[in-house]
């Protein structure tokens, strides 16, 4: 099941490469890679959440590393266009994920049963895109020099779509859909949340 599991988030770090990042094979940019991921297991070991699982709960918190290490690909992305510390990217990413109650809204997508391969397939892009939608928005923070979460969420280009998400957030979570088509329909409404936001020009 873990072999299946890290199969899984290494293929999701391949569909990521494949979409124009380019990574050359040389020993320079794998040990930079190799050291990134050194700093954010790090950060990761630190986590009063990981700290808990550790010690009642060791298979949880493996399960919470394999899904966890989706994040890393999209965290160095911040840190090398930010100039921030991985460490720094991962917090904001987290704070941002955890505000909008998107590690909740993915774990309802993974314990639903796919009735069939297309369904599978919309899962798979429902995660990708929660994780790339909080991408965004830590990013547009970074290059306004915000860290405050909540103050990005107060930016007058996100208020009304914010309130729009977070009423069908409630709905759904309170709901218990069984199929993938009101999660898709909420990261619809996530995208338009963030498109508003970079339209209306710097978070800070």
């Amino acid at each position: 099941e873990y072999l299946l599991q890290l199969e899984d988030s290494l293929a999701y770090m391949c569909r990521w490469a494949l979409q124009g990042v380019r990574v050359q094979l040389v020993r320079s940019e794998v040990d930079e890679w190799r050291s990134l991921l050194e700093k954010y297991l790090a950060h990761f070991a630190q986590s009063s959440e990981v700290s808990i699982l550790d010690s009642h709960a060791p298979e949880a918190s493996r399960e919470l590393f394999l899904d966890r290490l989706r994040d890393f690909p999209l965290l160095v992305d911040l840190s090398r266009r930010s100039g921030r510390e991985i460490a720094d990217t991962a917090r904001l990413f987290e704070d941002i994920g955890g505000f909008l109650g998107l590690r909740q809204i993915a774990a309802l997508v993974a314990g639903l049963a796919a009735r069939d391969g297309w369904e599978r397939k919309l899962q798979i892009v429902v995660d990708e895109r929660l994780r790339s939608s909080a991408a965004r928005i830590a990013g547009a923070a970074l290059r306004s020099g915000g860290t405050d979460t909540v103050g990005v969420f107060q930016h007058a280009g996100m208020a009304s779509r914010l309130t729009q998400f977070q009423r069908l957030r409630a709905e759904i979570t309170q709901g218990e859909p069984k199929s993938i088509a009101p999660f898709a329909l909420l990261v619809n409404e996530l995208e338009l949340l963030v498109e508003a936001g970079e339209a209306a020009g710097p978070l800070a």
